[in-house]
């Protein structure tokens, strides 16, 4: 008899398939996770550019007329990444804030 060495095409398949069922499984979640860490990032990003305009009005009495004046005056190193990973996208909305620097 032969001395056979190797995997039958089966065993081949088999393998092929539990690898691409375990594949469909994981890539799912793993892209979950990716967004979640983004969300838990920007939310992060958010509470810290809330404190630090709050600091900010409260030491100068009046609220920044721009996020780079935050830079400007020492109270951020740079201004963090937004949702889509720029730093120049960030909308101020005056809304919510007690003062508008426009004296509006």
């Amino acid at each position: 008899m032969k001395d056979a060495r190797g995997f039958t095409l089966m065993e081949m398949m088999l393998v092929i398939a539990i690898i691409g069922i375990l594949a469909a499984m994981s890539i799912p979640r793993y892209r979950e996770s990716v967004r979640r860490a983004r969300e838990a990032v920007f939310q992060e990003n958010l509470y810290m550019l809330r404190a630090t305009i709050e600091r900010f009005t409260l030491d100068q009495k009046r609220p920044p007329t721009s996020l780079q004046q935050l830079v400007s005056e020492g109270y951020l190193a740079q201004l963090p990444k937004d949702i889509t990973g720029s730093r120049n996208t960030w909308v101020v909305e005056y809304s919510d804030l007690r003062l508008d620097p426009q004296g509006s």
